[in-house]
């Protein structure tokens, strides 16, 4: 198996120009959250979990489709200028990079042995020190098999 988070980072860092490259995964995104000095935007892609379905040939041989639920976490600057104004196109610049993420993620496959990739669902997570934070989440699906 590939660890897919990483492939999906790389592969984002060349479908989402507006990142600039600003694209890490799941041992980034811990420090990130808490730092008060954040690059933005910025994009984390993280693996959230795997769901194996049955085997259904029983004997010696086991095949199941296993179901893998990624995450992509974008930051995208909220902070408040010198005059107290909160910056001008947060909201905009997030609906621009999920825009970006989503059309560029739906049908993306790690490799040929992986499903095209579908979203799933999408949520803010926190919009704290200056930052908002939101999650977009993809299924994928291959077959393990021994």
């Amino acid at each position: 198996m590939i660890d897919i988070a990483a492939a999906y980072a790389d592969y984002l860092k060349v479908a989402i120009p507006a990142l600039n490259g600003y694209v890490a995964g799941i041992t980034e995104l811990e420090e990130a959250t808490s730092s008060t000095k954040l690059h933005t935007p910025y994009a984390y892609a993280i693996t959230l979990g795997e769901q194996a379905g049955p085997n259904p040939d029983m004997t010696v041989r086991i095949t199941q489709r296993v179901t893998l639920t990624f995450a992509l976490v974008l930051a995208v600057s909220n902070k408040v200028n010198p005059l107290g104004i909160k910056a001008v196109g947060a909201q905009t610049q997030l609906h621009t990079l999920r825009n970006a993420a989503i059309m560029g993620t739906l049908g993306w496959q790690a490799t040929p042995d992986f499903d095209p990739a579908t979203y799933k669902s999408g949520r803010l997570v926190q919009a704290q020190n200056g930052v908002l934070w939101w999650q977009d989440e993809f299924e994928t699906a291959f077959y393990l098999t021994k």
